[in-house]
């Protein structure tokens, strides 16, 4: 399994994507936006302004436009927040955790 695999899939709905201010931007800042919050995915929302810089060092500017227009949150620690994406993560590792305790229980109705 890839890093960022573990979680799967975020939920995307192209209406709310295409009616959000998002839509407004520039192409590359919502290029920028969207690669934004598939890293973020991937590192499960462990995801700082150095690894952001580092990933996209040519973007520094539309970075810069993205916390300073509140598309991302950078906290004092340096840290991003995406708050619909933390929902989405601790909902995807709730299905996770269901779906592990369900085999479990299958298995052990199958072993007894």
């Amino acid at each position: 399994m890839r890093t960022g695999e573990k979680l799967g899939w975020f939920k995307f709905n192209p209406t709310l994507w295409m009616f959000d201010r998002i839509s407004l931007e520039s192409l590359e800042i919502q290029g920028l936006y969207i690669n934004v919050l598939c890293l973020y995915w991937i590192r499960e929302g462990d995801l700082d302004s150095d690894m952001l810089i580092g990933r996209f060092p040519k973007q520094r500017e539309n970075l810069e436009h993205l916390i300073d227009n509140d598309y991302l949150e950078l906290g004092e620690d340096g840290y991003v927040t995406i708050d619909f994406l933390d929902r989405e993560i601790n909902a995807a590792h709730t299905r996770i955790e269901k779906g592990k305790n369900a085999a479990k229980k299958r298995w052990k109705t199958k072993v007894e």
